[in-house]
C-alpha cells in the first residue's frame, strides 16, 4: 500500500542514517487501506532523533522540509513515483499518527463509461452497466454518520 511503501523508506532511511550518522528512527502509519486502494493526504509520524558520534551529545532537529526531501529522494530512487510525501513538520512528542486523528475521509470513485479511461484506471472502478442510483442512495443513508 502507499502508506507502507512511505513506512519501509523511511524505516529503511532511518536505518542508513543510524549506521552513518547516530540517527534512530521509527515510522508509524495513520491506518491501513486495502490493496489498490488510494490513500489521499496519508499521515505518518515518525520519531526521529541525533546525536553526536563521538560525545553522544543531542544534535539540532532535522526540518521538515530536510525530511520530506529525503524521502521523496529515496522514494524516486527505488521507483516509487507514484508515492509523494507532500509537507512534513514537527509535531508534539504526544501526537501519534493512528491514535490522534480525529477523522477519516473516504472517497469513491465509479467511472460509468463504455470504454474505461487511462488516466482514471488507477483511481477508479469502472462499470459499464446502468447503475440504479436510487437503490444505491438507500445502500449508502446506511453509512453515513460517525462510525
Amino acid at each position: 500500500t502507499p502508506n507502507n511503501n512511505v513506512i519501509n523508506a523511511m524505516n529503511v532511511a532511518g536505518e542508513e542514517d543510524n549506521s552513518r550518522r547516530k540517527r534512530r528512527g521509527f515510522c508509524v502509519g495513520a491506518g491501513r487501506t486495502d490493496a489498490g486502494v488510494h490513500a489521499l493526504g496519508q499521515v505518518i509520524h515518525f520519531d526521529l532523533s541525533r546525536t553526536q558520534r563521538k560525545t553522544n551529545d543531542p544534535l539540532e532537529a532535522i526540518s521538515g522540509d530536510s525530511v520530506k526531501n529525503a524521502v521523496n529522494y529515496y522514494l524516486r530512487q527505488n521507483q516509487n513515483a507514484d508515492i509523494q510525501v507532500v509537507s512534513a513538520s514537527k509535531v508534539s512528542s504526544d501526537f501519534h499518527a493512528r491514535y490522534s486523528a480525529r477523522m477519516r475521509h473516504y472517497v469513491y470513485r465509479v467511472e460509468l463509461t463504455e470504454d474505461p479511461s487511462l488516466f482514471e484506471s488507477h483511481r477508479s472502478w469502472h462499470v459499464p452497466e446502468q447503475l440504479d442510483f436510487e437503490q444505491m442512495q438507500l445502500a449508502a443513508d446506511v453509512l453515513e454518520g460517525e462510525h
